[in-house]
Order: structure tokens, then sequence, then C-alpha cells
């Protein structure tokens, strides 16, 4: 069983003398794993600023959610940018700067905290959070991919180069994931990077290799609800789309065809992926596409000679022979080269 904790608004000096006496002992008392606390009212009750928001982190506090008020303090504004452990209403407009959900990984079990600001006795013109929640729950699109190791990170709201941080980790930083039967020591990372609000960045060492430079690999999820493993899983079934797509441009024209028309598209991949699946069991079970594109691109070769042996065969001069074959020299000479 998991134990999270939330503690109601934090206000001024007082809450947070309250929060260095007591919360440790609660903590203990009941085995909690995760601590979420309200921390918009610290500053007396108008709002958080920047170094407020990270002591609460050194009280033991895991994530703050806010409000209102959150924005009051014009240094957390821009701290709220590149931020991982603050959390502003999800319903406000997306132009406002931090995110209002965090995925995050409590014994082993994927969690999703959401902060909603309601309406009632409010000021500002907001969505509502029903609509908000709904529509965001409804969201399912995302992107995995590789990410060069010069990318900035902002870990604990700190601007950093991720090769820079990747020679401060040790093993027991990271954990320890299989992929491909490969084992591989890999640190995460949740929260802003430029140009992106929020994502998952993972470094990766091979597990033979911790700490090399040039072994080092990093990768992106904007789904921060993914876990480790999940990532990794994905984008190794990656590679076959990349292999996909250039046994495509380079045997099958897929890079360049002229046609414009949105069915004419359509109708041409139908037959470019069938061409693709058709070299890949025209043997009469599975082989590789270069294997197979060889063995058709020999048998439509094979037909053309038996063709042009035939016409010789029946054609009573050279002249005929030639005017009878026009078309298929032509035909046959996209084959020549194989």
């Amino acid at each position: 069983m998991t134990n999270i904790l939330f503690l109601g608004e934090l206000v001024g000096r007082c809450g947070i003398s309250s929060l260095k006496a007591g919360l440790a002992g609660i903590k203990t008392k009941y085995s909690v794993d995760y601590t979420i606390i309200n921390g918009e009212g610290m500053t007396n009750g108008y709002g958080i600023g920047k170094q407020h928001s990270m002591q609460l982190g050194k009280l033991g506090i895991d994530l703050t959610t806010g409000g209102e008020k959150m924005f009051y303090k014009p240094d957390f504004v821009e701290f709220m940018q590149k931020c991982s452990f603050v959390l502003r209403p999800l319903n406000y407009p997306p132009q406002c700067p931090g995110k209002g959900a965090k995925n995050v990984t409590i014994n082993k079990s994927q969690f999703l905290i959401i902060n909603l600001q309601g309406h009632s006795g409010m000021k500002q013109s907001i969505q509502n959070a029903f609509v908000t929640m709904e529509s965001f729950l409804k969201k399912g699109f995302y992107t995995i991919g590789a990410l060069r190791t010069n990318r900035i990170l902002y870990p604990d709201g700190i601007r950093s180069k991720a090769s820079e941080i990747a020679k401060t980790l040790k093993p027991s930083d990271t954990s320890l994931v299989t992929v491909g039967g490969r084992e591989f020591y890999i640190w995460r990372y949740e929260g802003h990077l430029n140009g992106i609000t929020n994502a998952v960045v993972l470094l990766s060492y091979p597990k033979n290799a911790f700490g090399q430079k040039q072994a080092l690999r990093m990768f992106i999820s904007t789904n921060v609800g993914l876990s480790t493993q999940e990532i990794l899983d994905l984008y190794v079934k990656r590679w076959p789309i990349e292999v996909f797509f250039r046994n495509s441009k380079s045997k099958l024209a897929l890079d360049t065809y002229q046609i414009r028309s949105q069915k004419g598209i359509e109708r041409y991949w139908l037959i470019m992926s069938f061409t693709h699946y058709l070299c890949c069991i025209c043997k009469g079970g599975y082989c590789s596409f270069e294997e197979g594109y060889q063995y058709l691109a020999q048998s439509v070769a094979i037909e053309h000679l038996e063709q042009l042996y035939k016409l010789s065969k029946s054609c009573s001069s050279f002249e005929a022979f030639s005017q009878a074959t026009s078309g298929c020299f032509v035909h046959f000479s996209k084959f020549a080269h194989l």
C-alpha cells in the first residue's frame, strides 16, 4: 500500500515552524511515501517565492501546489518555467508558466497528480475544472525519440547541460533497466526543456560502460505518464520504422513521387506498403526486405529475358525483333543495375 500525505494551505512563519517541528514525526508515524502541500500562502498569505519553494523540498515536501496567489512573487513567475516540483492549476490558460499535472513513481507504482482550481468565490475567469480534467485525460498523443547530450535541463530549477549532469552521476543515482536483453543505468529527469513545457528525459549508460562519455545516450518522452521501462521499450520499436522508411526511399521511390492529391498519395502509400510487405514474404516465408527485394527484382529480370528469348525465336529478322522489343528494353533497364 502507498501512503500519500496532503497538507492544507501553509501560511507564513507559523506554518513553516509547524512544518519543521512536526512533519518528520507524522511521516514516520504513518509511513508516508509521498508528501504534497498547498504552499501558495507561504509568504504570509501572499504567494510563494523561488527560495521558499526550494525550502519546502529541503523540509521533506515532494510536491507543492498553489492557486490564485501563486504568481504574486515576480521571481517565481520565471522560476515556474523550469520548476518540476510545483504545480499551478491545470485549468489556467496554457500560456501561464509551469504545469498543472505531474506523473510520479512511488513504490514502483505510477500516480498522476493533477492540480485544479474551483470557481466558487474566485475572481479569475478560468476554464471549468471538470471540462479541463476531461479534455486532459482524453489526450493520447506523445513523442518518444533521441536527444543530443548538449540539451539544457533544469533539475531543481537549476540550468544545467545534460552532459555535465551525467559527469556527476553515480550508479546509486540511477536505476538498472533491461532493454532487449542488455542492462543500462538510467537517470530520469522530469520537467522543463527549452521549447518543451514538460517532458521526461532519460540519461543512459550501458552497464559495462557507466561514466564513459562516448557511451552516454539521451531519450525523451513527452508523455510523462510512461515509466522508464515503457519509454525505452517503445523507443526500441522505433528502429524497424526507421528501416522501413530507409528501404522505401532507396528502393520504392518514396522520396521521388510527384503525386499531389490526397487520394493519389493515399493510393501510392497503399501500393508501396503492399510492395514492401510482398518483399518480406515473397520467398514463401518471412525474409529481410533486402533479400526479398533482390529475389523479386531477379525474378522480374528473368521473366523479361524469357520474353525476349521467345520473341527472338518468333521474329524473322533483327529489324522485326528490335521493333517488337522496343518497350521491353526500356522497362528491363530499370532492373539491369541489380
